[in-house]
């Protein structure tokens, strides 16, 4: 897709020359401290958002399981965004982006709340980035905006309608359009896509193993993370 300014590398193309063993190490080691750290980041910003809204908010210990997640997720982004981006700008725009769905993802995994606190600026700093054309064109990523909080919420309104239910989120529709806003709208057919197919897999599996006669509950923000990330990482989704 050319709208694209990066196409992955192939697998035989060694690591940009710039980017040396020392500099890997050092991105590798500040990646790791600051991925331990998204539980706490995350269960600070939900308890702040929680008392705002006049509801009791009871922090929970952190266990050493979510850091060890947590850095290892931010290590592979960090080494993803170096391996197809180099040091460059648009390789820290990748992370920061990764990191920020990250912590939205952990919030909404754990309380099913994504607040405009986390939604929002990311979205402007999606646009921001954008102007300088570093992770997809301007139009793209506006468009993308713009249509993911649209298209999420519609499909919400027609499940209201024949299920009856609360349907999709606010929070979920501010985060599609954020990722919409830093990937531009090509990119929202497969995350959407992707992000449905693993609520359906991951419920499907929880009913299973519980049991219960009514299906639970599953966050559809981590869902939208992850297919981000996959999708930010393979551009090649957006025209498949």
């Amino acid at each position: 897709m050319t709208s694209w300014t990066l196409s992955m590398p192939s697998l035989s193309q060694p690591m940009p020359s710039f980017v040396s063993i020392e500099l890997f190490a050092i991105v590798v080691g500040t990646a790791c401290t600051v991925g331990a750290l998204v539980p706490d980041m995350s269960a600070a910003t939900a308890t702040a958002v929680l008392r705002s809204l006049g509801e009791t908010a009871q922090r929970e210990p952190t266990r050493v399981r979510d850091r060890v997640w947590g850095a290892l997720a931010c290590i592979g982004a960090s080494a993803a965004a170096l391996a197809t981006r180099g040091v460059s700008l648009p390789a820290l725009a990748t992370w920061l982006l990764c990191l920020s769905l990250l912590i939205a993802a952990d919030i909404d995994r754990r309380h099913h709340l994504l607040p405009d606190a986390v939604t929002l600026p990311l979205l402007w700093l999606g646009l921001l980035v954008n102007l300088g054309n570093h992770v997809a064109p301007l139009p793209d990523a506006v468009i993308g905006a713009v249509g993911g909080y649209l298209g999420l919420r519609i499909l919400s309104l027609v499940v209201v309608a024949i299920t009856q239910s609360d349907g999709i989120g606010h929070g979920d529709f501010k985060l599609l359009a954020a990722i919409g806003a830093w990937l531009g709208w090509q990119a929202l057919p497969p995350v959407a896509f992707i992000a449905a197919a693993l609520v359906v897999l991951v419920g499907l599996v929880r009913n299973a193993r519980s049991n219960a006669a009514a299906p639970s509950r599953v966050a559809f923000g981590p869902a939208l993370a992850v297919a981000a990330t996959v999708v930010l990482f393979v551009p090649s989704l957006c025209h498949a």
